[in-house]
């Protein structure tokens, strides 16, 4: 078998190999960007590559191809429009998720010229040029189109920061009013504290009070009994004072009729005397 590199690729699911002699081998293209130089050989003659290395195979870009261009004779600014289309292809590939494949670029192209709207017998190169305007025209509306969401952008991450600073005077002021609570409770419950210090204090004094309301009933009724004892010693003493007086009045009486004897026997002895002296 000849020498001639070849590097594998990861088989596509999505495409069949089909039977080949011995002296032809083919490496199918791989889907994603990550793509090297595959291509198919027979002999020393290549053919078609993935659309990602169809120039360096090649030697032209595959737009000059479609376009039916063989060479681009030096002609620098079909070569910088031919570079802006196929960039722009490409991209639309990717985004599409498409093969990396010559089919891919005729299906988008295909689309792309009856979107411009352009009739197959126009000129490559009006083609080229009308391509590439529109092309222009579409990054200038995307270009638009993204600095209108660069905007908004901004104006989403104004309102981001204005609602971080609001949020965040929300938690302060939450903070505040946790402070605020926690101050609150703690005063409550200081005023619970001294409000159950004033029960207690109040049942001390009402229990006081009774007992201060009970002693002044026994002391009340201690009086009253005094005082009607004292009102019976009274009497008493007001009966003993006035047997008192009847015995001093009894015994004046009587002192009196004792001198009243003691006279009588006084003149009685005068009287005696007298006889006997006769």
């Amino acid at each position: 078998m000849e020498t001639q590199e070849i590097l594998e690729q990861p088989i596509n699911p999505y495409m069949f190999r089909q039977p080949v002699a011995d002296e032809l081998q083919v490496v199918e293209p791989a889907r994603n960007k990550e793509i090297s130089e595959t291509m198919v050989v027979l002999g020393n003659v290549s053919v078609d590559s993935p659309l990602s290395i169809y120039e360096r195979v090649n030697q032209v870009p595959y737009t000059l191809k479609y376009f039916g261009i063989d060479k681009l004779d030096n002609l620098v600014d079909i070569s910088d429009k031919t570079s802006k289309i196929e960039n722009f292809v490409w991209n639309k590939i990717h985004q599409q998720d498409m093969l990396d494949s010559t089919d891919s670029y005729d299906e988008i192209m295909n689309d792309l010229i009856g979107v411009v709207g352009m009739p197959e017998n126009t000129n490559p190169y009006t083609k080229i040029n009308k391509l590439t305007d529109f092309i222009a025209t579409m990054e200038g509306n995307q270009q638009e189109r993204q600095d209108i969401i660069t905007k908004e952008w901004q104006k989403i991450e104004r309102k981001q920061r204005s609602v971080l600073r609001t949020q965040k005077n929300i938690q302060d002021e939450k903070k505040r009013f946790e402070k605020r609570q926690q101050e609150i409770k703690e005063r409550s419950q200081i005023q619970r504290q001294e409000l159950n210090e004033t029960k207690k204090l109040k049942q001390n004094l009402e229990s006081l009070t009774q007992q201060i309301n009970q002693q002044k009933e026994v002391n009340k009724k201690k009086s009253i009994q005094l005082n009607q004892n004292l009102k019976i010693k009274e009497k008493q003493i007001n009966q003993k004072n006035i047997k008192l007086q009847k015995n001093i009045e009894l015994i004046k009486t009587r002192q009196q009729q004792i001198k009243d004897k003691e006279i009588k026997l006084k003149d009685l002895r005068l009287t005696l005397l007298k006889q006997l002296n006769i």
